[in-house]
Parts: structure tokens; sequence; C-alpha cells
């Protein structure tokens, strides 16, 4: 007999291309991806190629979660007026040119410009977030809303992965085997550190391009959300 699609474990045309919820777990994705092991990257471009004090990289980090506190209730208000379909890409589209900026600022540019790149992405990510998961379950009906939560779960936990994972490889791929053992002991050398530096901006590249990506595609979302 036929299984109605409310008795499966998990209904793949949830996640369809063209739906907004698969567009919304996709941007999800993406979004995590892109952003998530920023700032480990940071802090070490801070305390080991710069050789600032842990407080120093602390104070120049924490702008990115004082910017997403201070404007999420504010973008959540928004979203409640004009939708998704503007703050999704534009959000994640700020998180890229945010992202950029941190790859040029890499190794030497002063903290000030570093600090303001991270309340801009930041802001990017507050604009992203909500709306995004509050235009994904409004497409769908009550009883789907566990297993969407689940989904929308397991794409930010994937993207968080992959992006530990394909931009850490990125960041030390011009070190040797014996170099990125050596990265985070103290009295690292010279050597070690300049490899380091010379991954780390095509790391935030890649991490800029994610998030310019998952921006193209959540602009072409269904102009319903």
């Amino acid at each position: 007999s036929d299984v109605c699609s409310s008795d499966l474990v998990l209904d793949l045309r949830l996640l369809r291309p063209r739906s907004l919820f698969g567009n919304a777990a996709l941007t999800t994705l993406l979004y995590a991806l892109s952003h998530y092991a920023v700032p480990l990257l940071v802090s070490l471009d801070l305390q080991l190629v710069r050789g600032r004090s842990a407080v120093v990289a602390g104070l120049v980090l924490v702008v990115q979660p004082l910017a997403m506190a201070g404007l999420t209730p504010i973008f959540g208000r928004a979203f409640d007026r004009a939708g998704s379909r503007v703050l999704v890409p534009g959000g994640l589209a700020a998180a890229a040119v945010a992202l950029g900026g941190l790859a040029l600022l890499a190794e030497s540019g002063p903290l000030i410009a570093v600090a303001l790149c991270l309340g801009l992405l930041g802001a990017g990510m507050s604009a992203f977030s909500t709306p995004n998961e509050a235009a994904a379950l409004g497409a769908l009906p009550a009883d789907r809303f566990a297993t969407a939560g689940a989904i929308l779960a397991a794409a930010r936990n994937t993207g968080q992965f992959l992006s530990l994972a394909i931009l850490g490889v990125v960041a030390a791929s011009h070190l040797d085997r014996a170099g990125q053992r050596a990265l985070l002991l103290r009295g690292a050398s010279h050597a070690t550190l300049t490899g380091f530096g010379s991954g780390l901006r095509p790391a935030l590249l890649a991490a800029a391009a994610a998030s310019a990506v998952g921006a193209l595609v959540a602009f072409a979302r269904p102009r319903s959300s």
C-alpha cells in the first residue's frame, strides 16, 4: 500500500531545489561553511602571526557577536514587515564583503579595520539567520516543524564541520607536516608563522566565495518568501 508522506521519516520533497525550504536549507549550509571557522582563523592571525595578546584578540573578536546580539531583533522586525527575500541574500552579501575585507587585512591590516569587518560579518549573519529560518518554517505546515528544524540543524552542523575542515586545510596548505604540528606551540618558527599567514588569505577568500554563492542561491528563492 502507499505510504503517506507524513509517515515518512524524511520527506525528501521538502528539499526540492526550487522550494523555499530546500533553498533555505542549502543557504544555511553555505552560511555555516563560510563563517564558522573564521573566528578561529582570525584569532590565530592576531595572536600567532601578529603577536598580539589573547586579551587584544578577544576584544577584536567580540565585536562580531556584539553586532549580532544588537542587530538580530532589528532584523527580526524587518522580516515581519518585508520577508526574507531581501534580508537573506543581503545578509550573505554583506558577510561576503566582510570576509573579503578580512582576507585583504590578513597578517598586517589595522586592528580597527579588522574589528569593523567582524562587525559587518556579525551584521550580515544576523540579517541572514533569523529571517532565513523563520521563512523556511513559515513555508511548511505545523506538523512538519520538527522535521524541518532537524534538517536545518543538520545543514548548519554539516556546514560547520566543512568550514573547519576546508578552511583549515586551505589555511595550512603552505605548511609541511612538521609545520602543522608546530603551529600552535609556543615559539613556533618564523617560517611556520609565515607559511600560515600565506594560507590565511586564500582561506578567507574561500569563505567569502561560499558566502557570495549563498547570496546568489538565496536571491533565487521563490518570491512568496
